[in-house]
């Protein structure tokens, strides 16, 4: 195996990892005295769509889980991602270390806007915060039922503080504000982001359009079926969780990260031991494992090198960016891009396409600003989209 393995103490993870094998996979041999290596050499690693199969064939889960819910469905098949009562508990324990480091009880009020709405880790994230004393509000943008006007009037009547939501929702309510001629309340000073890809040239943009003495952090990192595996800081990089899990770090073709693989420790209902993540990480810091996240396995270093320039081209300026989408293609005559992009004052489209042109030279590129086909200007951004694709 060529990974880099990353846990708090491997003797006791090869103990718990033997015991937590036993009841996922009681037909497996298993190694009786080898190391966490060779355990982990001797399991499975499995995908989202095997524990999709798992569930369906096995329904003891019903039994005892005490929240029902599923993924988004964005990325494939939706999963069932059922709770018991001490997988929620730890679930909401981890997130709630993830909260005291960014709000505090008496001075924060949290607003949760998720997309997730079926997902355990909304649930997680309300519980955590009940433990902290921390006051809350779940909203989420709804046609004819909660609109944008509603959510500002939200956020400035109970003088909310924080925003834990997406990236692409955090961009689309600024955008809304701007485009209502609406101020951001004056309380309302931190971005929690997750779910999604947040580079520092987006932490630097949020900033630039809330207030430069804003925090915007990612908040954690995880999905709905794996939990939350790793907390945010607010230097932008992840501190995994390592007494809940073992983290593998494997070499994959692509440059920038590596391919990440988590190993359960702990008792729950989802049948997870050893999964892919689908995610590309590499270790900041080698002395206390800090890790930096890279995007997802599959996008080529093409396209991870356009949608690095393009975003910077748009981040270069003093002009909020609320989007950017679009496609390129490479040929031996020409370098072709088109770009749509989301601004609230389309006079500055001009400037936008000329700092493109000055990031891409040789590049044939087409600015788009505005255009009414662009999802992101209907009422809810889908969560989960690339930005950039080439074709």
């Amino acid at each position: 195996m060529t990974a880099m393995i990353l846990t708090s103490n491997a003797e006791s993870a090869a103990q718990r990892l033997h015991r937590r094998a036993r009841q996922v996979h009681p037909d497996l041999t298993l190694p009786a005295h080898g190391s966490l290596v060779d355990l982990l050499s001797s399991l499975p690693v499995l995908s989202k769509d095997d524990l999709v199969s798992h569930l369906e064939l096995d329904e003891h889960w019903l039994e005892t889980a005490v929240l029902f819910s599923e993924t988004s469905g964005t990325t494939g098949r939706a999963l069932q991602t059922p709770r018991g009562a001490c997988d929620l508990a730890w679930n909401a324990a981890n997130q709630a270390n993830a909260y005291r480091r960014f709000v505090h009880a008496g001075v924060d009020r949290v607003a949760i806007l998720h997309p997730s709405v079926l997902s355990p880790f909304i649930e997680a994230s309300s519980i955590a915060l009940r433990h902290l004393g921390i006051g809350q509000i779940r909203i989420f943008p709804i046609p004819r039922v909660c609109d944008y006007r509603r959510i500002f009037e939200v956020l400035a009547r109970y003088r909310i503080t924080a925003i834990m939501t997406t990236p692409s929702l955090a961009y689309k309510v600024l955008y809304e504000f701007a485009s209502a001629g609406q101020e951001l309340p004056p309380c309302l000073h931190k971005l929690l982001l997750t779910g999604e890809e947040l580079s520092c040239s987006s932490i630097r943009h949020f900033k630039r359009i809330m207030r430069r003495d804003a925090l915007v952090a990612p908040f954690v990192y995880g999905s709905s079926e794996a939990a939350t595996l790793m907390l945010g800081r607010h230097d932008g990089l992840f501190d995994p969780i390592l007494d809940d899990f073992i983290f593998e770090l494997h070499d994959t073709s692509a440059q920038e990260g590596k391919r990440l693989v988590v190993t359960w420790l702990r008792d729950g209902l989802m049948p997870m031991v050893r999964y892919d993540t689908g995610d590309l990480f590499d270790v900041a810091t080698a002395l206390d494992p800090v890790l930096r996240f890279s995007g997802r396995v599959g996008l080529t270093e093409s396209d991870r090198e356009f949608r690095t320039q393009v975003e910077r081209a748009l981040h270069a300026l003093e002009v909020p960016v609320y989007h950017f989408e679009g496609t390129f293609s490479k040929s031996e005559r020409r370098l072709n891009a088109s770009v749509a992009i989301v601004l609230s004052d389309q006079a500055h489209a001009p400037a936008m396409e000329a700092s493109l042109r000055e990031h891409l030279p040789g590049w044939q590129v087409r600015l788009h600003a505005n255009p009414a086909s662009m999802e992101f200007l209907q009422f809810s951004p889908s969560p989960k989209t690339e930005k950039l694709t080439s074709c």
